[in-house]
């Protein structure tokens, strides 16, 4: 595992993953709003329909935030977005091959996980940030961050827009941004985990005993 403290033109390899993570959580938050007119046609449903699909994953994307802290103080935070990121892909898989609106989302369910998942994901990656960089130079590393992010967010609402027009080997193109979203939060779920060194171990191992780090790793 040399490669978790490697660097790439003298930046962090750790800092690289964790802005790329940023880039597909924003991203795959915009796949409902950009493929909302697909969606209604795909699945018979009403405009409403798609928005109170939003509208349940963003209230519970704000109620279940807390139990980001929760999880980030009881086990590595790389492994906690890993987990995040892989159960967000299961909700944007079971969008991208699903035929029916009931069956896409059973009855909203597919929607409320997906806004818990990204709550765990994004207060992760911004305590990452935070730890990632010196108290002198912490305010440019949000900036960068938020930059980062933002263009996730524009990449989520564009490419599936453009791919939702047209037909990808028989598959409409709505459904292939789905599936290339997963596919992509897929690879960086695997990277954050295995690649990703969470900067709380370092100061954690730098301030106690070789006895207890024993004990915390048991």
């Amino acid at each position: 595992m040399e490669m978790k403290t490697g660097t790439i033109f003298g930046i962090s390899i750790s800092l690289i993953i964790n802005n790329l993570a940023t880039i597909m959580q924003r991203a795959d938050e915009k796949l409902i709003p950009s493929t909302a007119k697909e969606l209604r046609e795909a699945f018979h449903a009403n405009l409403s329909d798609i928005g109170f699909l939003s509208f349940i994953r963003n209230i519970f994307q704000g109620v279940a935030s807390p139990l980001a802290g929760l999880l980030a103080i009881s086990y590595y935070r790389h492994a906690v977005f890993a987990f995040g990121s892989f159960c967000w892909v299961i909700s944007t898989v079971g969008t991208g091959v699903s035929r029916y609106f009931i069956q896409t989302f059973n009855c909203y369910l597919g929607a409320a996980v997906n806004g818990v998942e990204h709550a765990i994901v994004y207060p992760v990656l911004q305590s990452i940030i935070a730890d990632s960089f010196k108290d002198s130079s912490r305010g440019f590393g949000f900036g960068l961050w938020n930059l980062i992010g933002t263009v996730g967010g524009i990449g989520g609402t564009v490419m599936p827009t453009i791919m939702a027009g047209h037909v990808i080997s028989g598959i409409s193109g709505w459904r292939c941004a789905y599936l290339l979203s997963a596919t992509l939060s897929t690879m960086i779920g695997l990277f954050v985990f295995f690649f990703v060194t969470d900067p709380r171990e370092k100061k954690t191992c730098s301030s106690i005993n070789p006895y207890h780090q024993r004990y915390l790793k048991s």
